[in-house]
């Protein structure tokens, strides 16, 4: 567990990261079990919808958006798998932002990504991991929020109530 620590404290320092607030999020990190192949692939767009979501954001907001992915996941009112739930349209609308948009939605596919995006995008799989590892036992720092934004963005939303604002980013739940 100590190795596994070390790995991730040396790579969120790697990416430039601060090493003191990761330190204090990453404390209780699961020990890693084999991950399936379904479980990578559902890490891999968990990963993908961190970085496109928050991917410059500080590590607690990108483990928001990936608490946020998962809320709905398990809340059995939004598809039951991380894929499945981030590339959720209804109306046309994509629920994530970024997997409308097709430059990007073909990015992540293709993974064509320069130097820093790639060292970036590191950082969001190793958050994404420790979320998907731990989700039943960490601290839920959006306060059970299923749904968020950026301050830039004002929705016409009902019946939601802000739970915290972290970073860039607004969360809230239903009423």
């Amino acid at each position: 567990m100590r190795k596994t620590f070390a790995a991730i404290l040396a790579l969120c320092y790697l990416c430039c990261f601060n090493i003191a607030q990761t330190q204090t999020l990453f404390t209780k990190y699961e020990q890693p079990k084999r991950l399936t192949k379904v479980e990578k692939q559902q890490v891999e767009c968990l990963a993908q919808n961190v970085y496109y979501e928050a991917g410059y954001e500080p590590t607690k907001g990108q483990i928001a958006v990936a608490m946020v992915t998962l809320n709905r996941v398990h809340s059995g009112k939004y598809p039951t798998s991380i894929c499945g739930t981030m590339t959720q349209k209804i109306e046309e609308t994509c629920q994530f932002s970024w997997w409308c948009d097709d430059y990007k939605r073909i990015k992540a596919i293709s993974y064509r990504y320069t130097r820093h995006e790639k060292e970036v995008f590191e950082h969001a799989r190793s958050v994404a991991l420790y979320a998907y590892m731990n989700y039943k036992n960490m601290e839920d720092v959006t306060k059970g929020a299923m749904f968020f934004h950026t301050k830039e963005v004002h929705p016409q939303w009902q019946n939601v109530h802000i739970t915290t604002v972290i970073g860039n980013h607004i969360f809230y739940r239903k009423s």
